[in-house]
Parts: C-alpha cells; sequence; structure tokens
C-alpha cells in the first residue's frame, strides 16, 4: 500500500527542480550580462586612460609654448 503522501512529496520536490533550473537559468544568464558589462566598463576604463594621457600632454604642451612665447618676449 502507497503511502497517500508520496505523490504530494514527489510532486513538490518536481516543482523545486523545476524551480532550481529555472533559478540556474536565470543566474547563468545574469553572469553572461555582468562579463558584458565587465568588459565594456574594461573598454571604458582604457578610452578614459587614454584620454587622461592625452590631456596631460596637451597641458604640458600649452604651457610649454606659452613659456616660449614668454621668454621670446624678453
Amino acid at each position: 500500500m502507497n503511502n497517500p503522501n508520496d505523490e504530494v512529496h514527489a510532486n513538490k520536490l518536481s516543482a523545486i527542480v523545476g524551480s532550481l533550473e529555472k533559478l540556474n537559468q536565470s543566474v547563468s544568464t545574469v553572469n553572461k550580462l555582468l562579463e558584458e558589462i565587465v568588459q565594456e566598463n574594461h573598454e571604458t576604463e582604457i578610452i578614459s586612460e587614454i584620454w587622461e594621457h592625452y590631456d596631460k600632454g596637451a597641458e604640458l604642451m600649452l604651457r610649454s609654448q606659452k613659456l616660449s612665447q614668454q621668454y621670446q618676449k624678453k
């Protein structure tokens, strides 16, 4: 004789397993999206560093030109 609760337990267990599979899929999707965001942030960081170096170089050049002009006036 079967326990009447066995079917209820089996259904609940099946629902839990199904929910965990969906959760696992969702976590995998989120992980992939986070990897894409990290990659895009890395590219943005590189561009930011390039711009910072360009800005410093331009500032040095402008200072140099200003000093050169001041020196030539003397």
